[in-house]
């Protein structure tokens, strides 16, 4: 095959050029990923400090689930499609104030916990739990750092990203990378490459999207059912504590089968989805969810740790027990709260620009100005005073008087608006002005018709004596 150059991206109606349907698949994995970790994650204290147990352990009827509630394979491929819309380049800037508070609360967290049940377990628990998703942006930055090599893998044909799911077969069926912490990032990083890859080829149209999914879909869930039913790999997509052998820890093959079925099942569905996320309400929701999605990914077990630390009902407690499921079902809402509540509190404000740059005036401001440079003054102190006013209650609702400096801004913005009105004292001589002049205007217009009216007098007064 001869290669060719990749095509601009296929335009999508979406905001700012983003893919409503892509967003939309971010939100369900990330969901179904934070779920899943809830479900799975028990919190257990005793005499040796707190320890996690996992109901998979006890409950095998649960393992079918953890099928659907793994979805990593769509969020790579929803990094690799939004990677390459910016052209390869991913703002960490977001990811790394994300860390810091990850890093301040964890601390803060791992030293509540240590107090509230002391033993040796107590601080690897919680320092393992509160890290335990960095895994993911380890191996998201190598994908981003080597995305021009999988680019250019796509450009002949996006069937040449079977070859490190080949790849990673062998490593898989060889069992190399056990007890080798290097192998294990190297398949990690192999599995992970193939949805990434498809979503790099897919925002760059290279994919058909109606053959290439129906490929994946039933290649990738008749490979998963043959490894896992006919062949012994693990029958949950997750790791089990007490079991040798993982389907995630490494990466394996039947979660290389998983990811593809998912990844192929979005794109036969992508046309319907994209019609019930097209209304433009449903596309903002989408778009403050995707730009949340690194921190409520990165916070969700610290959530768990710290409603556990408040004594929620339905977290502590040995997953075995009776009821332990449905309690902790239960308590799923209330985390979901407390979660968006830390995700929207971790959110960047938004700046003020220059105040000298017309485009960071308000608009109230904004408007002051062109009826200025407009000349209608009519009205203009009665709307400045209503703008500073409106401007002061903003500045109080936004950000709750924090610095001097942004109210400075504040002041100069209406300054720097204001100073082209006219003076109030001005505007009245103006007016006085403008009065006397239609006064004279007005008198000027009554003596000349009393002139016209005099003589056409004149001119009739012969013609009656005549007569």
């Amino acid at each position: 095959m001869t290669p060719h150059p990749v095509p601009d991206p296929v335009p999508h109606p979406a905001l700012g050029g983003r893919d409503p349907a892509v967003d939309a698949l971010r939100v369900v994995g990330l969901a179904a990923v934070v779920l899943g970790h809830w479900l799975v994650t028990g919190l257990v204290p005793g005499a040796a400090g707190l320890s996690t147990a996992s109901p998979l352990a006890s409950r095998p009827r649960l393992l079918p689930a953890t099928w659907l509630l793994q979805t990593l394979g769509p969020l790579f491929f929803a990094a690799g499609f939004a990677a390459a819309r910016r052209g390869g380049r991913r703002p960490w800037s977001g990811t790394c104030r994300a860390l810091a508070a990850l890093a301040a609360g964890g601390a803060a967290l791992t030293a509540l916990a240590v107090l509230a049940v002391p033993g040796e377990r107590t601080a690897p628990t919680v320092a393992g739990l509160i890290a335990s998703p960095l895994w993911f942006l380890g191996v998201l930055g190598v994908l981003s750092a080597g995305h021009r090599v999988l680019a250019a893998t796509c450009r002949p044909s996006p069937w040449l990203l079977l070859v490190p799911a080949a790849a990673l077969l062998v490593l898989d069926v060889a069992q190399v990378a056990r007890g080798h912490p290097v192998l294990v990032a190297v398949q990690a990083v192999t599995c992970w490459s193939v949805p990434y890859g498809f979503g790099v080829a897919d925002a760059h149209g290279l994919l058909p999207r109606r053959r290439c999914g129906a490929a994946l879909l039933v290649a990738g869930s008749a490979g998963a059912l043959v490894l896992v039913l006919a062949a012994g790999w693990p029958s949950s997509a997750v790791g089990v504590p007490g079991r040798a052998r993982s389907n995630l820890d490494p990466p394996s093959a039947a979660a290389l089968g998983l990811l593809a079925a998912q990844v192929g099942a979005f794109l036969l569905l992508r046309r319907p989805l994209l019609a019930l996320v097209r209304a433009e309400r449903v596309r903002g929701a989408l778009l403050r969810l995707n730009r949340a999605g690194v921190r409520v990914y990165l916070l969700h077990q610290p959530v768990l740790l710290a409603a556990a630390a408040a004594g929620l009902p339905g977290v502590l407690g040995e997953p075995s027990s009776p009821g332990w499921l449905q309690r902790r079902a239960l308590a799923v809402p209330v985390l979901a709260l407390v979660l968006a509540g830390a995700a929207a509190a971790g959110r960047r404000r938004p700046q003020l620009r220059n105040p000298r740059s017309s485009a960071a005036l308000p608009s109230t401001w904004r408007t002051i100005s062109a009826r200025a440079r407009a000349g209608s003054r009519a009205s203009t102190a009665a709307t400045t005073r209503r703008c500073w006013a409106l401007e002061c209650c903003r500045f109080t609702a936004s950000s709750g008087m924090r610095s001097s400096r942004s109210l400075t801004r504040i002041l100069a913005s209406a300054t720097a608006a204001t100073s082209e009105v006219e003076p109030p004292a001005s505007a009245s001589a103006r007016c006085r002005r403008e009065s006397q002049q239609q006064e004279r205007a007005d008198l000027g217009r009554e003596q000349a018709q009393r002139r016209r009216a005099g003589r056409v007098q004149v001119r009739a007064r012969p013609a009656r004596h005549a007569h």
